[in-house]
């Protein structure tokens, strides 16, 4: 059997991503959810969990473009001028490199905000991060340790097939930041399963994230295979905004229109394509 995972991520970080994801999963094909525990509009997040109780839902870690959800003094080395996280990765992977950030401090901050989730009584079903950080060198171990202390029994390790993101009509520059970031952390999987830790045999939403249309949504679920995939997502209102929170140009109002499509729908139910979630598996 084909079961699919269609999570998107982001919730909380913007009020129009979060009536989004809740449009998608409401009237599309969205299962899943990765909430981020620092972003601004965490309560307004919250109502779209309690009113949505079959939208499963994971921690979206963070250390790039929020703020922690830690007292700053405590996690000072992740944060850029005392107050916020770095704006994007390779900032965040630099400093690492350079040694100038605090690895107690990664873990640290990752129990802030697993704890701000559990205190709000949200059931972590899976836990990724913004960006994909969580499987760089340096923190994917204290990502592990400490998913295995909360029994958080997913996580995501992106698996999108090589011959895909060839075939892909996203622009050039995608395909090569994904293949440099999929070498950066090539020892991530093995990693992750000495520790007994799950994930999907095969993940979509790489290579075309930020401008997931209908065609490219009917392209993914062409390649799924029987056994537990999922496709990442990125719906979003934007009432014509180009940026939000940092983050450039992502076609938010046409993931919507593609993850709503009826042509989608009717290609998952005609192709015996079970939606399911990571609770549910």
């Amino acid at each position: 059997m084909i079961k699919l995972i269609v999570n998107a991520d982001d919730l909380g970080i913007d009020k129009g991503i979060n009536r989004g994801i809740e449009l998608s999963h409401r009237e599309g094909i969205v299962t899943s959810t990765s909430i981020i525990a620092g972003g601004d509009f965490f309560d307004d997040a919250l109502q779209i969990i309690k009113n949505n109780p079959e939208l499963d839902t994971g921690l979206h870690f963070t250390l790039v473009l929020s703020k922690p959800v830690s007292e700053p003094s405590k996690v000072s080395s992740l944060l850029k001028d005392g107050k916020v996280f770095r704006d994007y990765w390779y900032n965040f992977y630099y400093a690492l490199l350079r040694n100038k950030i605090n690895k107690d401090e990664i873990a640290f901050e990752l129990e802030s905000q697993i704890n701000k989730l559990l205190d709000n009584d949200i059931t972590i079903s899976h836990i990724n991060s913004h960006l994909h950080l969580h499987l760089l060198p340096g923190v994917i171990e204290s990502v592990l340790l400490i998913a295995k202390k909360f029994s958080i029994r997913w996580i995501r390790v992106p698996e999108e097939p090589f011959s895909f993101r060839l075939n892909s009509k996203q622009l050039i520059a995608q395909k090569i930041k994904y293949g440099l970031y999929k070498i950066v952390t090539f020892k991530s999987n093995s990693k992750i399963k000495k520790f007994g830790l799950n994930y999907p045999d095969r993940s979509f939403g790489l290579t075309d994230t930020g401008c997931m249309s209908e065609s490219a949504l009917i392209s993914c679920l062409k390649r799924l295979k029987p056994d537990i995939n999922e496709i990442l997502v990125h719906p979003g209102i934007s009432n014509g905004r180009k940026i939000i929170m940092g983050i450039n140009n992502y076609k938010w109002d046409i993931e919507i229109k593609a993850l709503t499509s009826e042509k989608v729908k009717e290609y998952i139910s005609s192709n015996s394509i079970k939606l399911t979630n990571y609770n549910s598996i």
